[in-house]
């Protein structure tokens, strides 16, 4: 049997069949595919989740300190609820005082005698990478730290972030927690995210809760020493004063194992980005974060873009019902010289709307869906919101009766 693909009824068939296809097929790969030295990178737009830059970014991997910024959103959470404040003194009881002075696992000295601060702690453990601060905060919001564990565990698979388990606050190996240590877990076992699941939880933080980037921005704070003076702590990210770039910081993290990771918010063609670099060796998560950001800058421009199409409104004026719509504008990165083209239906879509429709009402919700797969890649579906370009106004009584005895 031939078919004849002339025939609009077959035409249309195979439009929808397309489309069905089209948007069933995951989408893998990012706008650009980054050449880099650390095991996984990405690079993405903070308004629209947009991954820009992307290498291996759905494989899990240890990310040590990196863990540290999920304390700090339950913590920021916890002020947000009325429960503390950033002023409120955290008594630091004796195994967290005896972990922060075993300098093969802590870098920021703490005693009971003295109690600190929830932004104090909140400093050492962003800035030095303090393990016993960001302890002590888990201590203060869950009660213990097996207690945070799940509560940590429940707040990923919150966000979709599924099948989790969270091992310390701090991103230590168990078998580097000392009292803290689980007789029940293997030694090596470690809080493992993929870069992806890294700028979920990184822009949850910065969305939410912005005002932790005048923290991380900084290059020092201060913060009681054992003896009782003030002593200095130091930022560990070094592209806050090494960039070419706007660099807001965020968080560093490195093991002997597996290398180095950060978490870093940047500023590029006068958008909020998020960089990931996991598990790479010497400064490369610094290195590879500079490469992300200028592969980017390089090869990619900023357009507002918005989709233009036609839809069916069965009592509309217009001529056979035939509406012009528009989608919400949207700001995305493209490649330079890209002209990025929406997937269309080959038919015009019929709305169950009825005229008369004001054009600032919407009247339809899409996936935002283009014919270019690198165009595609969000952390999260997005949806456009479309509206009639100019009011619809009502059909005349014999026009309708026509309609519905031709359809």
């Amino acid at each position: 049997m031939q078919f004849n693909l002339k025939k609009p009824f077959l035409k249309t068939i195979l439009a929808t069949l397309l489309c069905v296809l089209w948007k069933t097929i995951p989408v893998e790969g990012a706008l650009i595919n980054a050449s880099l030295d650390s095991k996984a990178g990405l690079l993405m737009d903070v308004s629209t989740e947009q991954v820009i830059a992307s290498k291996d970014s759905q494989e899990r991997l240890p990310i040590a300190s990196i863990s540290k910024i999920i304390v700090i959103y339950l913590t920021e959470q916890a002020i947000s609820d009325g429960k503390m404040t950033h002023n409120t003194k955290v008594p630091i009881n004796s195994k967290i005082a005896s972990f922060s002075q075993n300098t093969s696992v802590a870098n920021t000295p703490m005693t009971q005698k003295h109690k600190y601060t929830v932004k104090q702690l909140e400093s050492a453990a962003l800035l030095p990478s303090s393990n016993a601060a960001a302890m002590a905060l888990a201590q203060q919001v869950a009660g213990s730290q097996t207690k945070y564990y799940r509560i940590a565990e429940e707040l990923l698979n919150k966000w979709g972030i599924k099948n989790v388990t969270i091992y310390s606050a701090s991103g230590l190996r168990d078998g580097d927690l000392g009292d803290f240590n689980n007789s029940k877990t293997d030694d090596d076992a470690e809080n493992m995210l993929s870069a992806r699941e890294v700028a979920i939880v990184a822009r949850k933080l910065i969305t939410r809760f912005p005002q932790i980037l005048k923290i991380t921005q900084r290059s020092s704070a201060l913060i009681p020493e054992p003896s009782g003076t003030l002593g200095t702590i130091t930022n560990s990210d070094k592209l806050l004063t090494q960039s070419l770039y706007q660099v807001q910081g965020l968080k560093t993290g490195t093991t002997s194992r597996n290398g180095a990771n950060f978490v870093g918010v940047e500023i590029l063609k006068g958008r909020q980005v998020i960089s990931v670099t996991l598990n790479g060796f010497g400064n490369c998560n610094f290195t590879d974060t500079e490469k992300l950001l200028m592969m980017t800058d390089k090869n990619t421009e900023v357009r507002k873009i918005r989709d233009h199409d036609k839809v069916i409104i069965n009592n509309a004026k217009n001529a056979s019902g035939k509406v012009s719509v528009v989608s919400d504008p949207i700001k995305l990165f493209i490649l330079k010289n890209q002209k990025p083209h929406f997937y269309k239906d080959s038919s015009d879509k019929k709305l169950d709307v009825a005229a008369p429709i004001n054009h600032k009402t919407s009247i339809e919700k899409l996936p935002l869906t283009f014919k270019q797969a690198g165009l595609n890649d969000f952390l999260t579906e997005k949806y456009l919101k479309y509206y009639p370009e100019k009011d619809v106004k009502k059909a005349n009584f014999i026009v309708r009766i026509y309609r519905k005895i031709a359809s």
